[in-house]
């Protein structure tokens, strides 16, 4: 076992060390719990934030290391050309001497195709080949199940084709914003010298691209109104999308995806469409020339010469997230297999990593918690029972999936060959994952498939299936461990069940119902109840301020404080159904009921550097750790009786102003 590896099971292991027991729990539960850790765990260099999550995924990404580096295990077996193809890519990525030696000669007929281009049409054309091999300039198309008839497929058209991460840094106007505009027209005009242009044109055409993006934005809707899942629906027949918007030819488009007849298409953002169609028409050819070439080098850094990765790292890496280093070569290729070719690591994965006893055990609590939610949903005051009857029915009918699929994909048709480059192979991994979503298309929805890989550290409810899915990578400490008692069990993977069961029935999530589809279910009355009491949770996290004058966006947030509040008070409500809850037996000092918050608390310590957390309060639905934790205990009667919280602790809350929801 290495360092790496022993130091990750030390610190995912529960310390009572880990607080800082000269805070009070009811001024800040958050450094009450974790407070000591936060002090002893900076980041490194290489990474932007560091805590359960980073300390989880690099213990796995060890795991798969020696799976990349070693398919001699599965020689003989069915899995043995699997394990092949993944360690040819990672052998291709590490290959840093014929990365140097090849550098943009791999994409040299592709970049020549952007060059050569004379009309609209070879245009569209150009983008359809992008999005089939290497990336989604000018907006997305994708996928998706028919948000109103979830047992369907449909295509979905989404605005995007920024370079930056979110509209609002084209468009705000504080200092910080007007800084990384600056900044990036300086990376873009970088970007292109490496691929050949002068300084001179670079400079200008980074400009123009600048300017092109901007206009994009500004037909974007923002974050907050993107949550909506009925503003954002508006399925019409592909033939109205070329009459909508005929200044981009969507049929050579779609030509080019190999999808000649898409059908009906949910056009999420129709002014953001509209805004498109107008720029085909106003923006020259030449210009749009200068985006798409710049979003070809930049969508291939990671895999040509080291100076176009540098590049990319120096803008995103160290602006954006404050990154001092880049992690070793192995860990990126490691990350970027991963990416690519996730669903063969995870089949690989979980032969030696997850066992039936630890997924019997996560079913086993995911009923208890379901049990919970339904003695919760049942005793509501708020909610009539007509809507009652519907949500029971949702939550009965909600499937459950644990560790790894049961159906895994096909990979024969993908070829690795390693006599093609690096960025060549990738390529072809894009296009495999492009034509495996697009076959989709007018087919009944797949229920066995996950949109996670078993290895992934994380869990999602996914509201067209109405599903939960757990995969086996979050199913390790701190968050489940067999060997422990229930209290650690219930506050760290118990909250993570109930916080993706809650998800269910969260602002977005209620407007679903049991069987996935788009449906208002809700009594009038009883909705107008929901929006107060959710009003309330985000008032409460508006007024977290995580840096000066950095302030939690309480309505782009709304969904994820919901969950991790439902999740925590029926993942305690669970809790207290066990015979071990009843107990006072002390375990490091503590009672059963301070080590399931206590566990609760330490599965969202992080120290994040300054500009992530910039970025995360833009992009990131989920508030900072410190109010996942303090946001949601502070609405939780049960927290305040167990850490004996009063009135002149700053977590109070008097009891008609803590929200309850769920």
């Amino acid at each position: 076992m290495s360092t790496i590896e022993i130091d990750a099971k030390r610190d995912l292991s529960f310390d009572p060390a880990d607080r800082d027991t000269a805070i009070a729990p009811g001024d800040d539960f958050y450094h009450y719990a974790v407070g000591s850790w936060l002090k002893n765990h900076p980041i490194p260099d290489d990474h932007s934030r560091w805590g359960v999550f980073e300390l989880l995924t690099e213990y796995t990404n060890n795991i798969v290391k020696h799976i990349l580096e070693d398919p001699m295990p599965f020689t003989g077996t069915p899995d043995e050309p699997l394990a092949r193809k993944v360690s040819d890519l990672y052998a291709l990525g590490l290959d840093e001497e014929r990365l140097e030696c090849e550098g943009l000669l791999p994409l040299q007929v592709l970049l020549d195709e952007i060059n050569a281009l004379s009309t609209a049409n070879e245009m569209a054309r150009l983008v359809g080949k992008l999005h089939r091999t290497l990336s989604r300039p000018c907006f997305l198309f994708f996928a998706t199940p028919d948000a109103k008839q979830s047992d369907t497929v449909i295509g979905g058209l989404v605005q995007g084709g920024l370079g930056l991460p979110e509209r609002d840094y084209y468009l705000a106007l504080d200092e910080r914003s007007v800084d990384i505009r600056a900044k990036y027209v300086e990376h873009t005009a970088r970007l292109l010298v490496l691929g050949g242009s002068s300084a001179a044109e670079a400079r200008v055409a980074a400009e123009k691209i600048m300017q092109l993006e901007t206009a994009l934005a500004t037909h974007m809707l923002p974050k907050e109104e993107l949550r909506d899942p009925v503003k954002n629906y508006h399925k019409m027949p592909y033939a109205d999308v070329q009459k909508l918007y005929p200044r981009f030819n969507w049929q050579i488009f779609f030509n080019e995806l190999g999808l000649p007849n898409p059908g009906p298409i949910d056009v999420g953002q129709p002014d953001f469409f509209a805004g498109f169609n107008d720029l085909m028409g106003k923006i020259k050819l030449d210009d749009w020339k200068w985006y798409l070439r710049t979003n070809v080098l930049r969508s291939a850094a990671e895999y040509v010469s080291a100076a176009f990765e540098e590049e990319k790292f120096n803008f995103y890496g160290k602006v954006f997230s404050g990154l001092k280093q880049m992690k070793p070569r192995s860990k990126r290729v490691v990350e970027t297999v991963d990416n690519w070719m996730g669903k063969a690591v995870g089949k690989l994965y979980v032969k030696d990593n997850f066992s039936s006893i630890a997924k019997e055990r996560a079913h086993s609590l995911v009923e208890n918690i379901r049990l919970a939610m339904e003695g919760r949903i049942k005793r509501l005051e708020w909610m009539g029972e007509a809507t009652k009857v519907e949500a029971l029915k949702k939550l009965h009918t909600i499937t459950v999936k644990v560790g790894y699929p049961d159906k895994w994909y096909d990979y024969t048709p993908l070829v690795i060959d390693k006599n093609f480059s690096y960025v060549e192979n990738i390529r072809r991994c894009y296009a495999f994952e492009m034509r495996r979503e697009l076959d989709k298309i007018g087919k009944p929805v797949d229920r066995t498939e996950w949109l996670m890989d078993p290895q992934t550290v994380n869990a999602y409810y996914e509201p067209s299936k109405n599903e939960i899915v757990f995969p086996a990578g979050i199913l390790q400490p701190p968050f489940f461990n067999d060997a422990v008692d229930d209290a650690m069990n219930y506050g760290g993977i118990g909250a993570v069940i109930g916080h993706e069961i809650t998800h269910g029935f969260d602002d977005q999530g209620r407007q679903f119902d049991a069987y996935g589809n788009l449906r208002d279910w809700w009594t009038k009355e009883d909705e107008i109840r929901f929006k107060e009491r959710a009003k309330g949770l985000v008032e409460q996290y508006n007024g977290f301020e995580l840096l000066p004058g950095l302030l939690v966006n309480g309505e782009f947030t709304q969904g994820e404080n919901i969950a991790d509040l439902g999740g925590v008070e029926v993942a305690y409500d669970a809790f207290k159904l066990t015979d071990e809850s009843k107990t006072k037996e002390l375990i490091d000092g503590c009672t059963p009921d301070e080590r399931f918050f206590l566990s609760y608390a330490q599965t969202w310590k992080t120290n994040v550097r300054e500009e992530k957390a910039r970025l995360y309060i833009k992009v990131d639905p989920h508030a900072p750790g410190i109010f996942r934790v303090n946001g949601s205990v502070s609405n939780v009667a049960a927290f305040y009786t167990i850490f004996k919280v009063l009135l002149h602790h700053k977590l109070y809350r008097p009891p008609e102003k803590r929200v309850k929801i769920w």
